[in-house]
């Protein structure tokens, strides 16, 4: 039977090119007088040799260049590799992978067709409308009239679809699949989950007074939106997933910073902000009632820091 050696030049884990060699030994470096050509700066004119040992397995050889082998993810340099045709080597800063062969690959998968997700869909989408309608009922102060509503709710339908539009096209270029369906469905989730958090968030700092709620709730559509790019980076494709997490952590917590001065800065110069997200019925208070004698305290303490900012002079 005819030896065979499999290279594969891998791009973020994935196969980016597959060469066939026949024979027994095959050489990788930079210079074109090599078997497998690699651009990449940092790998030598002359870089490695794999051949086939004693038994007929694969091993790759440095060929004396300045930086070496190395295993996968190893710092370690290595001289002489022993090579499974499981894990890459990294020569340089490219990552190749050697097989023979007869190297037995994993059963094919079952081609099972995509189910449409348009009735869940739609049915988030009612969700999301409603709520929308909700929210903005609550926000009423003065008559209610039909643009207040119309608007709102045109400007989030817009805004859902191009936001849905862009992760399909994302997903069309780098997968090669658009399924808007599914990332329509991820943000019309997320909007369900923003109105319900809301409220939960706006109900316990209203009904206990519980100040740290009202102050931290600007948090919440942070939050959501990373974990909306977050579910439409993993959809488009589940790999690098504790990357694809880290970047979607670092960038809330790089907004929430820039807010939380951006608040800072207004609290002081205007003074307090905290405040209630929507108007709530008085029934809803959980907290006990302040006695009348708790509040001409805090009046008249009040009163005593204005009259020494009257007094004071002006800078």
């Amino acid at each position: 039977m005819e030896e065979v050696i499999w290279v594969e030049i891998l791009r973020h884990r994935d196969v980016a090119a597959r060469f066939r060699f026949a024979g027994g030994q095959i050489t990788v470096g930079r210079a074109y007088a090599n078997d497998v050509v690699l651009d990449d700066p940092f790998v030598a004119p002359s870089h490695a040799r794999i051949s086939r040992d004693a038994e007929g397995g694969l091993l790759i050889e440095d060929l004396g260049t300045r930086n070496g082998l190395h295993l996968d993810r190893e710092r370690t340099r290595r001289d002489r590799i022993v090579l499974d045709g499981k894990l890459p080597v990294r020569i340089g800063q490219t990552l190749i992978r050697v097989r023979s062969g007869d190297f037995t690959v994993a059963p094919e998968r079952h081609n099972a067709p995509r189910r449409r997700l348009w009735p869940a869909v739609a049915l988030a989408g009612a969700a999301t409308v409603a709520l929308a309608l909700v929210e903005q009922w609550t926000r009423e102060i003065a008559e209610p009239k039909l643009m207040s509503y119309l608007i709102p709710l045109v400007v989030l339908v817009v805004t859902t679809l191009i936001w849905a539009g862009l992760w399909a096209a994302a997903g069309r270029i780098l997968a090669g699949a658009a399924r808007f369906d599914r990332k329509l469905l991820i943000v019309l989730v997320g909007g369900v989950v923003f109105f319900l958090v809301s409220w939960l968030v706006t109900f316990l700092a209203y009904a206990f007074g519980w100040r740290f709620l009202a102050e931290g709730a600007f948090v919440i559509p942070w939050l959501i939106l990373g974990g909306i790019v977050y579910a439409h980076s993993i959809e488009i494709r589940p790999t690098r997933r504790w990357l694809k997490g880290g970047m979607a952590v670092a960038l809330v917590a790089l907004a929430i910073l820039l807010q939380s001065l951006s608040r800072a800065e207004i609290r002081a110069n205007t003074g307090d902000t905290a405040s209630s997200i929507l108007l709530l019925p008085p029934q809803l208070r959980l907290a006990p009632a302040r006695s009348d004698a708790a509040m001409f305290s805090a009046l008249k303490a009040m009163k005593a820091s204005l009259d020494h900012d009257r007094t004071e002079p002006a800078e």
